[in-house]
């Protein structure tokens, strides 16, 4: 990294390195142009690296917009790694160490206190790693209020499921395939008003207290519809995923009599050859 920042200052470009303490951990890109006398910001948030290495074999999602309030907050950022004095604020982004806790609890708070009116009240998240305490507690209080809680979780996964656990209602699988499910997603039923998320960070303690993290929203209803149904399409495999559950066995689920096999990963790329 050292090399390629020389490399560009020597080209005149201008290169922050970071904040001490903080990894910048975020996938943004601000592009500003002058257009009729203003300001228009394109911007670009990713779940995944700017990496050509990994592209092909990744699987990550990318937003592309120039709406003006996604602009702003994207700068905002950027001008927090210049002006570190100064915590961002934020429109619609939500950004670690600032306040992706306090966004994870209100969230999950608000699904608790849906089941708990009676109202139908739905977690759907996915995730590479899982193994901070506070998220995972809330996790077991959903579950135990009546949220149905759906995890995707390809790595490290702390919770524990399972009829004589905790989070004994919480179901959740693991997917391993030839692409590495390296996308973050999450699904607020917000009754009956979805609300979808993608995010750079996973739920691990340094994503939320010591990296620079962003979560965005999707806004779009027909690609939030998209995302929906992508999650859907991973939640069916039965030929890939695994069952995360306490004994640790983490067997393939199998498809149950007369239902079809489903091997998520090629049922998506079929899927997105169709839109």
């Amino acid at each position: 990294n050292i090399h390629w920042a020389n490399l560009y200052r020597d080209a005149r470009v201008r290169v922050v390195l970071g904040v001490p303490g903080l990894k910048v951990h975020s996938k943004l890109l601000l592009i500003t142009r002058r257009e009729h006398g203003q300001n228009r910001h394109y911007v670009a948030l990713g779940t995944g690296n700017f990496n050509e290495d990994t592209a092909e074999i990744f699987a990550d999602h990318l937003l592309l917009t120039s709406r003006p309030d996604f602009g702003a907050d994207v700068a905002e950022i950027f001008r927090f790694f210049q002006h570190t004095y100064r915590p961002p604020v934020l429109k619609h982004l939500v950004a670690a160490p600032f306040g992706l806790r306090d966004f994870i609890r209100e969230n999950i708070h608000r699904e608790i206190a849906a089941a708990k009116a009676g109202r139908e009240a739905a977690i759907s998240i996915k995730l590479n790693n899982l193994s901070d305490v506070e998220a995972i507690e809330l996790l077991y209080q959903a579950a135990d209020a009546g949220v149905r809680v759906r995890l995707i979780v390809r790595g490290m996964f702390s919770l524990i499921t399972g009829p004589e656990g905790p989070g004994g209602r919480i179901e959740a699988i693991g997917i391993v395939d030839k692409y590495l499910e390296h996308s973050r997603m999450l699904i607020f039923h917000n009754g009956g008003k979805p609300e979808v998320y993608l995010s750079s960070a996973d739920f691990l303690p340094r994503n939320f207290d010591t990296r620079v993290e962003t979560v965005f929203p999707v806004l779009e209803p027909r690609f939030q519809r998209q995302l929906i149904d992508y999650f859907e399409i991973q939640w069916r495999d039965n030929q890939k995923a695994r069952l995360l559950d306490p004994s640790l066995s983490n067997e393939y689920r199998q498809p149950k009599k007369g239902e079809a096999r489903v091997r998520s990963q090629d049922e998506i790329a079929d899927y997105l050859r169709g839109l």
